[in-house]
């Protein structure tokens, strides 16, 4: 994709002057949000893949990163560090078989850090990226 090309595709996405909206980007929405745990669908599209439709390693933590905010305790918290495990590459489909489900479950909140586990699996289950959050109150 030339810089053109991603440029005209991110203008289709967003109107002038609005930011890029994430849930936009990756065709996500929140499925469930409990005491603590989170679950989101995301549908990623060709705008987000390379040409093979491989979806780049640093948007797989743009996915966790938004489904674990949701489990966090307060929006209040700044991320502190990531680990991001790659077990699988998440591909992108023109159907629905393309969804990914992004699972994030708090691990341990204390007075100043809070730790959060999310997963990204495959609509068939299979683990595709293993996350490690650690958050801290601002």
């Amino acid at each position: 994709m030339s810089v053109d090309e991603a440029r005209s595709t991110i203008d289709g996405l967003t109107p002038p002057g609005r930011p890029i909206d994430i849930d936009d980007l990756f065709g996500s929405r929140v499925e469930s949000i409990s005491d603590g745990r989170a679950v989101m669908v995301a549908h990623p599209s060709k705008p987000v893949s390379n040409h093979v439709g491989i979806v780049h390693g640093g948007l797989h933590a743009v996915m966790a990163d938004r489904v674990m905010r949701e489990a966090l305790p307060s929006s209040r918290m700044r991320m502190l560090d990531l680990t991001v495990g790659y077990q699988r590459p998440i591909t992108v489909a023109d159907d629905e078989s393309g969804a990914v489900m992004l699972r994030a479950d708090l691990e341990r909140t204390g007075r100043r850090v809070t730790t959060v586990r999310a997963r990204i699996e495959s609509s068939s289950g299979r683990l595709l990226t293993n996350v490690f959050g650690t958050y801290s109150a601002t």
